[in-house]
């Protein structure tokens, strides 16, 4: 898959790739501080669509604001890449959707 080849480019550990997979998991204390607010920046974005004030300031002093504009709008891209394919290439999937993993 292609999600895995990116992070071993980026020098994810396979387990670590693994972790990031599973949406049960949320202990991301084997990653480093930066890699947690990153994580939890595109989660909070692909859940919410929002983070705190507080968590986004703290995340643009560590990644500077050009950073976060480009993570910002790749987690919104990959989330509405994700949604239309849904939608639009796997009907299948979308009917049995509830609302809230849709919206």
């Amino acid at each position: 898959m292609i999600h895995r080849r990116l992070g071993l480019g980026a020098g994810l550990s396979p387990n670590e790739i693994e972790k990031l997979g599973d949406p049960n998991w949320s202990d991301w204390s084997s990653f480093m501080p930066r890699d947690q607010r990153v994580i939890a920046f595109a989660t909070a974005w692909t859940l919410r669509g929002e983070m705190s004030e507080e968590e986004m300031s703290l995340l643009a002093k560590e990644i500077g604001p050009q950073a976060l504009v480009t993570l910002a709008l790749t987690v919104h891209q990959a989330n509405w890449t994700n949604r239309f394919a849904e939608w639009f290439v796997c009907p299948e999937k979308a009917k049995s959707a509830s609302p809230d993993q849709t919206t």
